[in-house]
């Protein structure tokens, strides 16, 4: 819809990727929470999850990364999709 109303290609590529890395730290803080959650509920058994800072900060930027690629590639379909599409019925 953007490139129809005739937003640039850096316009759109920046909210494509903004709105991916806001879903990235949404996604990541749910899940962390979840994570901590499971931390403690096995903290005092024969076999308890441990979830260290460091392994945090990776997962983290693994989650960046993976959904920053995902939006290139939304990117690359977008670049290529003709605007009038939208405005047939």
């Amino acid at each position: 819809m953007l490139r129809a109303i005739g937003s640039s290609s850096a316009y759109i590529h920046a909210v494509i990727i903004i709105q991916a890395v806001i879903s990235a730290v949404i996604g990541f803080f749910i899940a962390a929470a979840v994570g901590l959650a499971i931390v403690q509920a096995t903290a005092n058994t024969a076999l308890p999850v441990l979830m260290t800072p460091g392994l945090t900060v990776i997962l983290f930027v693994v989650t960046i990364a993976m959904c920053t690629l995902s939006a290139i590639s939304a990117i690359v379909k977008v670049t290529r999709i003709d605007p009038a599409i939208l405005f047939q019925s």
